[in-house]
């Protein structure tokens, strides 16, 4: 019986681990974007854009926040 359930209970954290990195993948894109925003426009704006592609819909509020920051951070030095 302890078996079993050790069994059940290590499918069960595996099937969420994979689920929870699944969901939060395009978080790795932002992070990339926002590392490199300062030195390569162009290639946050790529990053941006791949994540973009994999974001889910019940996501889009937190990527549209996440990237509104990025670029307001990147557009802040083209201010006169």
């Amino acid at each position: 019986m302890k078996r079993k359930l050790f069994f059940v209970l290590i499918f069960f954290t595996l099937s969420h681990f994979c689920n929870a990195q699944n969901e939060n993948s395009y978080a790795t894109f932002i992070d990339s974007a926002n590392q490199v925003k300062y030195k390569n426009v162009k290639k946050a704006d790529l990053y941006i854009q791949k994540a973009k592609k994999i974001v889910s819909e019940k996501d889009l509020g937190d990527f549209y926040l996440s990237t509104i920051q990025v670029y307001i951070d990147m557009n802040h030095f083209d201010e006169p």
